[in-house]
């Protein structure tokens, strides 16, 4: 624990590099995780399979647990 997915429109390689270490060092600094318990995928998307893919299936699915929703605070 913690796992974290994050879906994108394509990203080049260093970019998808840095944004997994910035938020592996968040999750170190904020919740005291320990290096190796922390996994973070990031996974490019079409654009033009991001509606059906992304927006109707994982954030609808993940409605729930989503605390913020296309820049807007659910909390």
């Amino acid at each position: 624990m913690p796992y974290v997915s994050i879906k994108t429109f394509p990203q080049d390689e260093a970019a998808r590099i840095r944004a997994a270490e910035r938020i592996h060092r968040i999750l170190m600094e904020e919740w005291g995780s320990e290096a190796d318990w922390i996994s973070v995928s990031v996974e490019n998307i079409d654009p033009e399979e991001w509606d059906e893919r992304i927006v109707r299936g994982a954030m609808e699915a993940d409605a729930p647990y989503m605390l913020i929703r296309d820049g807007e605070k659910l909390y």
